[in-house]
């Protein structure tokens, strides 16, 4: 793979240079030119090497951590009681004089008579039409995460390690939505004949890396039993502009 890289580049810079010297024999300043543009070329060969080799051993770290990786039981977080104020206290009562005295328990009275052969009235219990029963459907079930950014906010474990492998490699690894998406920046100031060399062959990566970022994309789906999962690599300048990117995966 990196002989046909380095071959596309020197095809390129074939055509640099016959359009530099017009296709006739070169003089001093096409000679200069013709030095230039190969110490850009080798830059330009060993910065792309270095980002596909970063790039693959950060594919395969996180691939061996998803085979010994097993899924948390997730919980619905639990939602927060409002604060109880405290009861009033009652004031205390003062018993009355009449309440003092003894002996003197205040007279009942006759309990009022119903009349004979009469039913109490009963209340119809039957709701009437349209109304909605007294009954209250139950709590909806929790169902986990929906996406891999939730799954991630919610299994530190996973998020970490995934962190860390992109630490000890120098990349951005984040997760939006359903996708996890891996950034390398070169490190070198790339100027632009520089870039018109590197362009064609990140282009040319991301052919190469269409199957190892789809069953990236596919293992993180059966890791977490999300569906929809996509993986993008974005290759970066040093200042932050984007050189090109692409995005794997995501099936039905």
């Amino acid at each position: 793979m990196k002989n046909g890289k380095r071959w596309c580049a020197g095809l390129l810079l074939f055509s640099l240079i016959l359009t530099a010297a017009g296709c006739s024999k070169p003089e001093e300043p096409a000679i200069k030119q013709r030095e230039i543009t190969k110490k850009q070329q080798e830059i330009v060969l060993d910065q792309n090497e270095e980002a596909d080799e970063t790039l693959n051993k950060t594919f395969e770290k996180i691939n061996k951590g998803l085979e010994e990786y097993e899924p948390p039981a997730f919980e619905e977080p639990a939602a927060e009681a409002p604060d109880e104020e405290p009861a009033a206290e009652e004031p205390a009562q003062t018993p009355s004089e009449g309440d003092k005295a003894q002996g003197e328990a205040p007279a009942e009275e006759p309990a009022a008579e119903e009349p004979a052969g009469e039913e109490p009235a009963k209340l119809d219990e039957t709701p009437a039409e349209g109304e909605a029963s007294a009954e209250e459907p139950g709590d909806p079930i929790y169902e986990g995460p929906q996406t891999l950014e939730e799954y991630l906010s919610l299994d530190g474990e996973l998020s970490q390690q995934i962190q860390q492998i992109g630490i000890e490699a120098g990349m951005g690894i984040s997760a939006t939505g359903n996708d996890l998406c891996f950034t390398y920046t070169f490190p070198e100031e790339l100027d632009e004949d520089m870039l018109s060399i590197l362009k064609p062959l990140l282009q040319l990566t991301m052919m190469e890396m269409d199957s190892q970022g789809t069953d990236l994309a596919r293992q993180l789906e059966e890791a977490t039993g999300l569906q929809g999962i996509t993986v993008t690599i974005v290759y970066k300048e040093k200042n932050g502009k984007t050189i090109c990117q692409g995005t794997f995966g995501g099936r039905p």
